[in-house]
């Protein structure tokens, strides 16, 4: 089911205002306003490298305003529209407005403009946006494939525990390494999020005993007639 800009009442432009008032908090993106930007060429670097991991920038407008220039160009096809407000939302932490676009049938697992999904952009401060990208299918063990970042080196990097733990739940491997042979639990003991690391030995802990477990059984009990034997 593809997901229309009238379906879930979202627009380009509500998109790109939505950008311009972000806030720093929870692995969020700051910067200044929209006048402030324009009259400090250098002050919206930080929200410049998420527009345009995100969207990529406002769509053209002609000398009318309308989407699309003087040839009235489309904006692409609805799911490559709603991916890049999926991954916009989940950018930015908005939770109901990511709840909304899946509900419409916006696919958690679609690529943006530049080949990410919205669990690989997500804020990763808000657990409550990895849960609904799970929820929807998103896989939790996406990587990028140029550093082979994984959402649980991101989360493990920053901090977010209970984003991390959501991530672990719906099944993210935890002993994968990125391009430069970290494991999350190397990028976390790197920060000081003692925390996570914590979390991140005791799961792998709790897999080796697991595995040892499954081979102790596969071995099965003693031949019942060697027992009558003894």
């Amino acid at each position: 089911m593809s997901c229309s800009l009238g379906a879930q009442g979202a627009s380009w432009k509500s998109a790109w205002r939505a950008l311009l008032g972000c806030k720093d908090s929870a692995g969020g993106v700051e910067g200044p306003s929209l006048g402030a930007a324009s009259a400090n060429p250098g002050g919206g670097k930080r929200r410049g490298g998420l527009l345009e991991s995100c969207l990529g920038g406002p769509p053209a407008l002609d000398a009318g305003g309308r989407k699309g220039g003087s040839e009235g160009r489309a904006l692409g096809s609805s799911m490559e529209t709603s991916a890049d407000l999926l991954a916009v939302a989940a950018a930015l932490g908005r939770a109901d407005e990511v709840r909304a676009l899946l509900e419409a049938g916006a696919s958690a697992n679609a690529p943006n403009r530049y080949g990410r999904s919205a669990i690989q952009v997500m804020m990763m401060g808000s657990a409550r946006v990895a849960e609904l990208l799970l929820l929807h299918g998103a896989d939790p063990n996406c990587a990028d494939p140029a550093t082979l970042t994984r959402p649980v080196h991101d989360a493990a990097r920053e901090g977010f525990l209970d984003t991390l733990v959501a991530l672990h739940r719906a099944g993210a491997r935890l002993d994968v390494r990125d391009a430069w042979g970290r494991l999350p639990v190397d990028l976390a003991e790197e920060r000081g999020h003692r925390d996570v690391a914590r979390y991140l030995r005791a799961a792998a802990e709790d897999t080796e005993g697991g595995s040892h477990a499954s081979a102790d059984s596969a071995e099965g009990p003693a031949d019942s007639s060697d027992l009558k034997k003894d």
